[in-house]
């Protein structure tokens, strides 16, 4: 598996709960409620730039920290119709055939039943994502 920064590590953090989804283009055995994706055959800045133009455009969303060096962004985003804050996390690393691997989490901060709306934010923008690169 990838490293992180020990912040970036502390977020995701598996709780068990069924509210966390997780997208990323390796594997993640651990992580039962988690879609496996293809690499992007792009460079790593240029996927964490869309990526991040991504999560940064959704609406209602708080950017909590972002950095380009270790290509990591975390933030928060409000649901639209209860108004629970969800936490979000974004990384790239580039792999050893130079393509970008990434990782997409979103996970509610208080309950256990997100009604599958984590699921559907986090596969949409994986869906977005990976129409800029294939």
């Amino acid at each position: 598996m990838h490293e992180y920064s020990q912040h970036f590590h502390q977020q995701l953090k598996l709780s068990g709960r069924p509210n966390m989804f997780v997208v990323a283009s390796f594997a993640m055995p651990e992580q039962p409620r988690f879609q496996q994706r293809q690499s992007l055959p792009a460079s790593a800045i240029a996927v964490f730039e869309n990526g991040v133009a991504l999560l940064s455009g959704l609406p209602g969303c708080h950017i909590l920290g972002c950095d380009y060096a270790q290509m990591e962004w975390l933030g928060s985003v409000r649901t639209k119709h209860l108004g629970f804050v969800d936490d979000l996390a974004f990384a790239v690393r580039k792999n050893d055939l130079g393509f970008a691997d990434y990782l997409l989490m979103s996970r509610s901060r208080i309950g256990y039943w997100d009604l599958g709306t984590n699921r559907r934010r986090i596969t949409a923008l994986a869906d977005e994502l990976s129409a800029l690169y294939l």
